[in-house]
């Protein structure tokens, strides 16, 4: 049997809580503190993180706490765009600095071959 997402099951509340306990652990593990997920979002703007980013977290918190504290249930396309900005924010915080990583690696390994073909 295929993998089926909380989402494509029509399962929106759900998505919406576990898509909250994704943006903690972003959170936490990007190091943001304080008394609660808010405060711990909020700080990452002290440690450099861009306002709009921080923004797109807030509105996963929301959707979130919606979803499980107030019983909304958001369209499929809300839930769609929150998917979307969590996927963005990964690809900004984790995939794009790995990839300058590897190209400054290898236009350090480019020089460096340039420096020792020269001696």
């Amino acid at each position: 049997m295929g993998k089926l997402s909380v989402r494509a099951a029509g399962a929106l509340r759900a998505a919406g809580v576990m898509y909250r306990a994704v943006v903690e652990e972003l959170v936490k593990e990007r190091g943001g503190t304080g008394k609660d997920l808010y405060a711990k979002i909020e700080n990452l703007k002290v440690k450099g993180l861009d306002g709009d980013l921080v923004d797109d977290l807030h509105e996963a918190r929301m959707l979130g706490n919606d979803s499980i504290h107030a019983g909304l249930i958001y369209s499929a396309e809300e839930v769609a765009d929150i998917a979307n900005l969590i996927e963005e924010a990964t690809i900004t915080l984790y995939v794009q600095p790995e990839e300058r990583r590897r190209m400054r690696h290898a236009r350090k390994a480019r020089r460096d071959a340039v420096k020792t073909n020269k001696n």
